[in-house]
């Protein structure tokens, strides 16, 4: 299915009267969120320093007697740039003037929050339980 033309007009809930339109997002689209929210996370990295790094990774290391099996992918709305999936998905609102990239910056952080959540949860891929059933 192509999804460009798939718009859909949302209600902010804790916002009486205020709506937005949202796009429905490509695939490449959501990779590209990933994308940023790994670069993003790189660039704080580099910003603490070597050190810092350093213990990090040691300490994000799994313990040998550990057998989980680590999430492949994707891991879930946190994997993704917030900004990005505003920016990729919001069309239209009932905030005065056109959505620009700084207009999405100067939202309070509890609709930006909503919003990016918003289009996570009505673009997120399939878990794999779900791609089994297709």
């Amino acid at each position: 299915m192509l999804v460009s033309k798939i718009v859909e007009k949302v209600d902010i809930p804790h916002e009486d009267g205020e709506w937005v339109e949202l796009r429905q997002l490509s695939w490449t689209a959501m990779d590209e969120a990933v994308d940023a929210k790994q670069e993003r996370d790189v660039g704080q990295v580099k910003r603490m320093g070597g050190d810092v790094f350093e213990a990090i990774m040691r300490s994000a290391k799994p313990k040998e007697d550990k057998d989980e099996e680590k999430p492949k992918g994707r891991t879930g709305y946190e994997a993704y740039d917030p900004e990005t999936l505003i920016r990729k998905s919001v069309v239209a609102w009932s905030y005065e003037g056109k959505v620009t990239l700084d207009k999405i910056r100067d939202l309070d952080s509890k609709t930006a929050d909503w919003l990016a959540r918003e289009v996570y949860e009505r673009n997120k891929p399939p878990t794999e339980d779900e791609s089994k059933n297709d």
